[in-house]
């Protein structure tokens, strides 16, 4: 009972220290927030928005940024290939 009881201790440590961590998209000297990683690949990773944010007339909460530090929509419904749609210029991730 005592094991179980520190385990339970210390995953609820981990998350509380998971939560403290803020992770952001960087894009036009702005800084959006990111509620979650949606999808991993290899050369890109999709990032879910905690606000979506409007770029190019539409609506956006999903965004892709590449190993090149690319910022792209992405077509959800898209073969692989065509994954990643509009591209919109440089961008980065910023953990805090």
């Amino acid at each position: 009972m005592a094991m179980a009881q520190h385990l339970s201790d210390l995953h609820t440590h981990w998350i509380k220290e998971t939560k403290k961590t803020i992770i952001s998209i960087v894009f036009n000297g702005r800084k959006y927030r990111v509620e979650q990683i949606a999808y991993e690949a290899d050369d890109f990773i999709v990032y879910e928005l905690v606000h979506g944010i409007e770029l190019e007339g539409k609506e956006e909460k999903y965004l892709a940024v590449t190993e090149a530090a690319q910022l792209f929509s992405i077509d959800v419904y898209a073969a692989p290939r065509d994954f990643l749609t509009t591209h919109h210029g440089q961008a980065w991730i910023e953990i805090a």
